[in-house]
């Protein structure tokens, strides 16, 4: 999972080492929540960046052994302690949640946000009411990557309807469960 998303160049480019006033810095260093309650104070963000920067450097060997990003991982999360076997999309999820709040620029107590009906507005103005929401209480690197919005309306038999937009980081698609499959084969 870790090395797929470091394919993102944004990412990656937030993640490894730029030419700064003071010498070579990874721009997520200056965004580092260490006063966000739900971040671990940077120490996944950290992790992530030793990481991607090992994968990515030039005398990098063939394989890594991500043993520190794990044991940071299952500091954050428990379920994740142990070699046992994972679930990808489960563990991509919370990463990408955690990452984010490590290094979201929102300081303090998040703020309650209450939006309006819809009330006939069009699509384009309610969608960016709750992306500005969004942004208010998770305003990361993370979350202008990685996060998208699902459309949701509601309609009653009186005519009425209220459109709203939720976030989302992640979504499951089911596989297909056929066992079996007839194929033609020609041999000649």
């Amino acid at each position: 999972s870790i090395h797929a998303i470091s394919h993102t160049r944004l990412l990656r480019e937030y993640f490894l080492p730029v030419e700064t006033p003071s010498g070579l810095h990874p721009p997520y260093l200056f965004d580092i929540a260490v006063m966000n309650p739900q971040s671990m104070q940077g120490r996944l963000a950290v992790a992530t960046g030793e990481l991607i920067e090992r994968l990515w450097s030039p005398s990098s060997p063939q394989s890594l052994s991500p043993h520190a990003f794990k044991a940071i991982m299952s500091r954050f999360k428990r379920r994740f302690m142990g070699s046992g076997q994972q679930d990808a999309m489960e563990f991509l999820a919370v990463f990408l949640e955690g990452l984010s709040e490590d290094v979201n620029r929102v300081e303090g107590k998040k703020p309650y946000v209450e939006l309006q009906d819809s009330a006939g507005r069009s699509d384009a103005e309610v969608a960016e009411e709750y992306w500005r929401a969004t942004h208010v209480r998770d305003h990361s690197v993370i979350t202008f990557l990685f996060t998208g919005q699902f459309k949701s309306v509601i309609s009653c038999e009186c005519g009425r309807s209220n459109t709203t937009f939720e976030a989302f980081q992640a979504v499951p698609l089911p596989l297909s469960q056929i066992h079996e499959r007839t194929m033609k084969v020609r041999v000649v």
